[in-house]
C-alpha cells in the first residue's frame, strides 16, 4: 500500500507542472549559502494585493559601497515582487528593471529572462519536472536554465549561461542567486565589478570575473542559533587569538594575544549553563614617532552565562542590516574546531570617511564572549590619507576537546594556560541550617545561586574558612560561586 501511495505521489508530482508554483513564502523564513558558506536567507516583510496581482516586500537592506549607493534598499531577489494571476512573478532589480520567471511553464518552454538596453539579453528554458527530498521533505522540483545572449546570439562564454534556478511547488526556491544585482554590472557599463555586490565581495572573497561557486545559492537546513549551542565548550577548552588595533589616527598601534582557558563548567539546568575563563593577554604597543615599543601583560577571570536565548545580532544577516552596523554568522552543525570561517564572520559593510574597512572574526571564545570593542573613527581633514583605522582579529589556536586546531603562537606567557584551581570544601553537604567553606586561599566573595540561577545570598569576607546562614533557604540544589573563579554545588535540607 505504501508503495502504490507513492507512485501515486511521483506521478502527481511529474504531471502537475502547469500547477502553479510560487516562488516565494511569506510564512516562513529560508536561508541558503553558497560553496564558500555565504549565507543567505529570504524573508518576506509583508504581502498585499493590488487588483489581481499579489505583491510581496521581502526585507530591506542597505547597499552602501564605493560605486553603488541604492535608495531602493533591495534585498537579494529584490526590492519587491509581483506575482501575476498567470503565474508569471516579476523580480525589480537594481538596475530599474525587471526579471520574469514562468511559474506555471511546461518542460520546454523558454521565455525572457531579463533584457536590459544593452546589447546583452537572457532567455529562461523550463528544462524538466522533478520530484526532489530537500531538508527532508519530498516535493515536486522545476530545473530552470538560464541562456546569455550577446547582440541575438547566445553567448556561450558568458558564466550565467551555467545558471540554474531550482524551483519547489510548496517551499519556493531550492537553489537560485542574486536576482536583485543580475546581471552584476551597469547596463550602461557591462563590465563585471567586485563593487556591484559588497557582501559577496568581502564575505566570499569574490573579484570577478563570475564564477558559479561564489553566484550560485542552496537552501541550508541553518537556524538562529542559542548562546548554549555557540558556548559548546568543556574545562580545559583553550582559545588563542590575536588582535591588532590602528586607531585614533594613527598615533599609535597595538597587538595583543589574548589565552583564554575555560576552568569550570557548571550545568544549572538543561537550559543554562555557567562557564569560568581564565584570560592572560600580553598587550604590545609601537608609537607612531619617537618612543620605544612597551609590553604590559594582564590576567583575569570571568564568568559567562549560557542559556536558551540568542545573542543581539543574530536574528540579522549582513544584508538585512542598515549602514555602520554588524551582523553575525554562525553554523550550528559545524563541529570543526576552527572557528575561523565565513559562517564565524561579522562585517562592517561601508567605508567611513578617511577610515579603511575593518573586520572582526567570531573565533574563539574571546569575541563572542564580548571581549572585543568595535569602532572606527573618522580622521581630521589634515591628516589626509596617512590616517588609518583599522580593528582585525583572527583565531590563531584552540583546543577544544583536547584536539588542537591552528597554530600555536610562539609566545609564552609564563603561566599555564588551564590554572589549577585552589581546593574549596564545603560542609555540612547537604546543609541545613550553617555552610562552612575552607580553602588554602583567602576567601574574599561567595555568591549563593538557585538552581535557576537567580541569587539567593551575596557576602564578603577575607579568610580561609567562613561560616554562611542558609537557615532561610528553601531546600533544594544551589551553588557558591567563591572568589568570582569557582563553583561548586551543595543541597539545602
Amino acid at each position: 500500500m505504501k508503495k502504490i501511495l507513492l507512485l501515486i505521489l511521483l506521478l502527481n508530482a511529474q504531471f502537475s507542472h502547469a500547477q502553479n508554483y510560487n516562488c516565494l513564502n511569506s510564512e516562513i523564513q529560508q536561508f541558503y549559502a553558497n560553496s564558500k558558506g555565504y549565507l543567505r536567507y529570504i524573508s518576506v516583510d509583508s504581502v498585499r494585493a493590488i487588483g489581481a496581482d499579489t505583491v510581496y516586500y521581502p526585507y530591506k537592506t542597505t547597499r552602501l559601497t564605493w560605486t553603488l549607493l541604492d535608495t531602493n534598499r533591495g534585498s537579494w531577489v529584490g526590492s519587491n515582487v509581483i506575482k501575476k494571476a498567470n503565474g508569471m512573478f516579476l523580480f525589480n532589480t537594481a538596475w530599474n528593471d525587471t526579471i520574469f520567471i514562468n511559474t506555471q511553464a511546461e518542460p520546454g518552454d523558454t521565455w525572457i529572462f531579463y533584457d536590459d538596453t544593452s546589447t546583452r539579453s537572457y532567455m529562461a528554458t523550463l528544462v524538466n519536472v522533478d520530484t526532489m527530498s530537500f531538508l527532508g521533505i519530498l516535493d515536486s522540483v522545476k530545473r530552470i536554465k538560464i541562456t546569455a545572449y550577446a547582440g541575438g546570439v547566445i553567448n556561450t562564454t558568458d558564466t550565467i549561461s551555467r545558471f540554474e534556478i531550482l524551483l519547489s511547488k510548496n517551499n519556493g526556491f531550492v537553489q537560485n542567486f542574486d536576482l536583485y544585482l543580475f546581471p552584476y554590472h551597469n547596463p550602461t557599463t557591462p563590465v563585471y565589478s567586485s563593487d556591484i555586490d559588497p557582501y559577496l565581495h568581502e564575505f566570499s572573497g569574490y573579484s570577478g570575473p563570475i564564477t558559479l561557486s561564489d553566484f550560485i545559492f542552496s537552501v541550508v537546513d541553518y537556524h538562529i542559533p542559542t548562546k548554549l549551542e555557540i558556548f559548546d565548550f568543556n574545562e580545559g577548552d583553550v582559545f588563542i587569538s590575536s588582535y591588532t588595533d590602528i586607531e585614533y589616527c594613527a598615533l599609535n598601534s597595538n597587538y595583543k594575544i589574548a589565552y583564554d582557558s575555560i576552568t569550570d563548567k557548571v550545568v544549572l539546568s538543561p537550559y543554562h549553563t555557567q562557564y569560568t575563563v581564565y584570560r592572560t593577554s600580553k598587550y604590545t604597543t609601537v608609537p607612531n614617532g619617537p618612543g620605544a615599543r612597551t609590553y604590559s601583560i594582564y590576567s583575569s577571570s570571568y564568568v559567562i552565562d549560557a542559556d536558551t536565548s540568542i545573542l543581539p545580532g543574530f536574528e540579522t544577516l549582513p544584508e538585512s542590516v542598515d549602514a555602520f552596523a554588524f551582523a553575525w554568522y554562525y553554523w550550528p552543525k559545524d563541529t570543526a574546531n576552527c572557528r575561523n570561517g565565513p559562517l564565524y564572520k561579522h562585517k562592517n559593510i561601508v567605508t567611513f570617511e578617511g577610515c579603511e574597512f575593518h573586520t572582526e572574526y567570531k573565533a574563539g571564545f574571546p569575541l563572542i564572549s564580548g571581549q572585543n570593542s568595535f569602532g572606527c573613527y573618522t580622521c581630521p581633514p589634515d591628516f589626509g590619507a596617512i590616517c588609518s583605522c583599522e580593528k582585525r582579529t583572527n583565531l590563531l589556536f584552540s583546543q577544544k576537546g583536547g584536539i588542537p586546531c591552528g597554530t600555536r603562537p610562539l609566545m609564552t606567557i609564563g603561566i599555564k594556560e588551564t590554572p589549577v584551581k585552589s581546593t574549596f570544601l564545603l560542609s555540612p553537604n547537604p546543609a541545613n541550617s550553617i555552610l562552612k567553606i575552607s580553602s588554602p586561599d583567602k576567601i574574599s566573595t561567595v555568591i549563593i545561586y538557585s538552581i535557576m540561577g537567580q541569587v539567593a545570598l551575596q557576602q564578603t569576607f577575607s579568610a580561609r574558612e567562613v561560616s554562611i546562614d542558609v537557615s532561610q533557604l528553601p531546600a533544594g540544589l544551589y551553588f557558591a560561586k567563591i572568589n568570582e573563579m569557582v563553583m561548586a554545588k551543595f543541597m539545602k535540607q
